[in-house]
This record gives C-alpha cells, structure tokens and sequence, in this order.
C-alpha cells in the first residue's frame, strides 16, 4: 500500500507491507473473533528550508514496524423484526520508528528511535436484517454505536540539529474517551448488482470526524 503527502515545501512518501490473521469461533448465538496483523513500512521524506541565508535541501529515509491485535466477543438475540447484537472487545497497537539522519546540511534534523502505543476497549451494540423483496432482490440494514476507552498517551519524537541540543516535539494526545457510531443500507437488485450507502462517525471530547461513502457493486 502506498501514500504520500505534499505540501509544496515538503513531500514524504511512504510504503507498507502487511500481513494479516483473522479467525472467529461461534457457539449458538455467542461469537468470538480476534485477529493479528503487522506491518512494515519504508518512509522517504524531502523538505525545503528556506530562510535568512539558508536555502537548503534535506531528506531521510526510514523504517517503521507496526503490531495491532484485538478480540471481540458479542451475543446475537434474533427476532423477525431486527438482530441485536451487544459486544465487547479489547485492541493493542503499538508502533516503532528506527532513527534517521538528513543529509548533512545546517537544517539537517537527526531523530532518534522510538515508539508509540495504544489500549482500546470497546462497549457498544449492533443492529442488523435483511428484507427479501423477491427472488433476486433485498434490502438490508445494519448500524452500530460503541463506547472507546483509550489509554491515554501523547506520541513524541526526540530530534535535534546536527552539533545541536536533543528537543522534543509531540502530536496530538490521544483522547480517553470516544463515541463511534456506524450505520448503512444495501440494496440488491440482483445477485450481480447492488447499491450501498454508509456512514462512520466518530466523536470525542474535541474532535468531530464524520464521513460517508456511497457504491455502486458490479460482479461480472
């Protein structure tokens, strides 16, 4: 998978490499789920710097490694009208960065190592049910709103300038608490064709995050 970034001064770019263990075991109307991934991830970064004398150009390479684990275990009641689900769940994340050097100009930044990590615990409830509208075509729904506790933490890097004194800079803390609210709707036209409209919303105490995505699927 790839990304990058830029903002005309400034231009990084990065690679990463996943590899991924899904497995879920159900008992009636129990379920339990977990799954393990990791990942790796090369990052080129290049920026400008521009001031008073200096008109520099610096860049760095380098590697991170990333681990996220999690489990889930939930009870479905079933009805005519809708299945409710309630759930708990348990996630750990954790990443780590290797140090990196900027080529040796005056702006050039030299970081060193380390790491960031998250414990999240999820409460919440699903809805979901599919409607037969004939032999072909349905509608189905489903929605989800879930309480997160994080383990709070604020993620910071060490840096300094080439001959220059260690500082630290860090990113925006992670909030304690956390709404997450999903919902969609799928209709099927037929076993090759159908429609979707979701939407994902997640809310705390500073930051509101709302999205929505609709598609078109077409099986061939």
């Amino acid at each position: 998978m790839n990304a990058s970034a830029n903002t005309g001064r400034a231009f990084a770019d990065f690679e990463t490499y996943q590899l991924g263990l899904y497995s879920a075991k159900y008992w009636n109307d129990f379920h339990l789920s977990f799954g393990l991934s990791s990942s790796l991830h090369d990052i080129y970064t290049s920026r400008n710097v521009k001031y008073i004398d200096l008109n520099d150009h610096d860049d760095a390479s380098l590697t991170g490694i990333s681990h996220q684990a999690f489990t889930e275990l939930g009870y479905t009641f079933n009805s005519s009208i809708v299945d409710v689900t309630p759930f708990v769940g348990v996630s750990y994340a954790r990443v780590d960065l290797m140090g990196f050097e900027e080529r040796q100009t005056r702006s050039a930044l030299i970081g060193e190592s380390g790491h960031a990590h998250v414990m999240s615990t999820l409460l919440g409830l699903r809805v979901h049910e599919n409607f037969k509208l004939s032999d072909e075509s349905r509608i189905s729904y489903h929605a989800m709103a879930a309480w997160q506790s994080n383990s709070q933490g604020r993620p910071s890097a060490t840096l300094h300038f080439a001959g220059g004194e260690a500082f630290t800079i860090s990113g925006v803390p992670v909030e304690k608490n956390a709404l997450l609210l999903q919902g969609g709707v799928q209709y099927t036209v037929a076993d090759h064709l159908s429609l979707g409209l979701s939407y994902e919303g997640r809310m705390d105490r500073k930051i509101r995050d709302h999205s929505m995505k609709m598609e078109l699927k077409l099986r061939f």
